[in-house]
């Protein structure tokens, strides 16, 4: 009998400590606190990341007043629809691209990686020109007109500001023949360095040299970006100059993503301090013992004691466009073949 009383004393003091383990380890919410202040840390994973707003520039223009500086090399375009294809004194960083080579057409644009021919002129964006200055895109002749008519060229300035001039002595197409002599004159200037396009125009005598017929513009790549200045308006006379210049680029914006972190934290408990990190835990004790019967000495029955903790609660913290068709036919013009 001493023995078993001895036995059951002794159960009885293993589950009174086993209890009070778990009293001291659990906090009132059921979330279990850890006990072993030798293995704190904290494990951060950080997922910043930035992104970058790239700039792709676009042109604005200006209106003034201003002269034409003679072209003074025949390119050798004396054609009708015919383009000629010229190797640049300097790269024209037009929107920013550094272009060697350009094709130059009768009909009044040039064209940095296309080389239509195209007469029929519509509103930007154009998708038959890749990359193109248009000052005066309609429907003209550079032939004829006693050997007057062409494109001319020359370079004025000295580098790194040197300036490309294009001179257009043209005429709108008749209606048979070349031309007569020369009714539209016109010019781009191409600058070096800072990619600033000039149109300045001349002599416009025709019934629409005023640009009622025309395209007047600037645009990148098939029409990405693109700004026009008219499209089929009466907007142009002798002495206009119109100046592009790219806008500055708006300093590169970057978003942030906060790192996130994971943190394991040890502490010793403690009744007034709680863990500053927020925590989502379900505790649930479930405690399974056998007892072991102690053989009988004498007579009685052996004692079992059970000290199996009741379940812990889960606890859980949780641009008006004009259509080809509607263009004005002009009496005297022969349609093309």
């Amino acid at each position: 009998m001493k023995r078993s009383f001895l036995m059951t004393f002794a159960i009885g003091l293993l589950c009174v400590a086993f209890l009070r383990l778990l009293a001291d380890s659990t906090h009132a919410d059921g979330a279990v606190l850890p006990v072993s202040p030798s293995n704190a840390g904290i494990t951060s994973m950080p997922a910043a990341s930035a992104t970058a707003t790239v700039c792709v520039p676009n042109y604005s223009f200006t209106v003034g007043q201003g002269a034409i500086a003679p072209g003074t090399v025949d390119i050798g375009n004396h054609c009708d629809d015919c383009v000629t294809t010229i190797s640049l004194p300097f790269p024209v960083p037009l929107y920013g691209l550094n272009l060697n080579s350009a094709s130059i057409s009768s009909n009044g644009n040039v064209q940095f990686t296309s080389n239509s021919g195209a007469f029929n002129n519509t509103c930007l964006p154009a998708a038959g020109f890749i990359t193109a200055v248009l000052p005066f895109w309609d429907d003209l002749r550079t032939d004829g007109a006693g050997g007057a008519a062409g494109i001319f060229t020359s370079t004025t300035g000295t580098a790194p500001n040197r300036i490309l001039n294009r001179e257009w002595r043209a005429c709108i197409r008749p209606s048979s023949g070349a031309c007569a002599g020369v009714d539209t004159q016109f010019e781009v200037r191409l600058y070096e360095g800072t990619g600033q396009v000039e149109m300045i125009y001349g002599l416009l005598t025709a019934p629409t040299s005023d640009g009622s017929s025309a395209t007047v513009g600037v645009q990148r790549d098939t029409g990405s970006r693109f700004t026009e200045f008219s499209c089929n308006m009466a907007a142009l006379s002798t002495g206009l100059k119109l100046t592009f210049t790219l806008d500055p680029c708006e300093t590169a914006t970057a978003t942030l993503v906060p790192p996130t972190s994971t943190s394991t934290s040890t502490q010793a408990p403690s009744s007034t301090n709680m863990p500053s990190n927020t925590a989502t835990s379900t505790a649930t004790y479930t405690v399974t013992r056998t007892p072991t019967p102690v053989p009988p000495t004498g007579t009685g029955s052996p004692t079992r004691t059970s000290c199996a903790r009741p379940r812990v609660a889960s606890a859980t913290s949780s641009s008006a466009r004009t259509p080809a068709s509607s263009r004005a036919v002009w009496p005297n013009r022969s349609p093309h073949v």
